[in-house]
């Protein structure tokens, strides 16, 4: 697989470079900004972002900002938002924007292997989102009662998505 690294942590991006080459992905650039790395990707067109949710320069949500700026001007793109904290300004019109799009918290990713298991699910088509993160998000919509007006398929459809299936997984479910 194809990837475009960013993060501002150079170590962590060192790291990353190393352990996913030694599992088979090339890792065609890296950015320590997210300006960097729309501009890598639009580029490079790789198949997977791998990316910080807080980048230079302000630290807030520039990844999920450069996030959205990379789907509109490739959407074939995978995108996979890394952060130690739950960042939702932005997100929800983010996943909404289709599937190919996750968000893990660095805490609860398991190993390496659980990252190459998430990026071949992006990269199928699937989506992931750490649970932390859909209850937020859940909170959240609920109080603007958007997922009251899910009926009930919808919201199990709802549910494997955030588990991670892909629409050809999901579809023979729906009976």
């Amino acid at each position: 697989m194809r990837v475009v690294l960013a993060d501002d942590a150079e170590l962590l991006r060192s790291a990353l470079v190393t352990l996913l080459a030694h599992h088979g992905c090339t890792v065609v650039g890296e950015a320590a900004t997210a300006h960097d790395a729309i501009r890598l990707t639009l580029a490079e067109r790789p198949e997977l972002v791998l990316m910080d949710v807080r980048m230079p320069p302000g630290r807030s949500n520039e990844g999920i900002v450069a996030a959205h700026r990379i789907r509109a001007e490739a959407p074939d793109v995978a995108i996979l938002l890394l952060s130690q904290d739950v960042i939702l300004d932005g997100l929800s019109e983010l996943l909404a924007t289709g599937p190919g799009v996750g968000y893990l918290l660095k805490e609860t990713v398991t190993g390496i292997t659980g990252l190459l298991d998430a990026m071949r699910r992006l990269g199928e088509g699937g989506v992931v989102i750490d649970p932390l993160v859909l209850r937020q998000l859940g909170a959240v919509g609920r109080a603007r009662q958007d997922l009251a007006a899910l009926t009930e398929r919808e919201g199990e459809v709802l549910e494997l998505m955030a588990e991670g299936w892909s629409n050809r997984t999901i579809a023979p479910a729906s009976g």
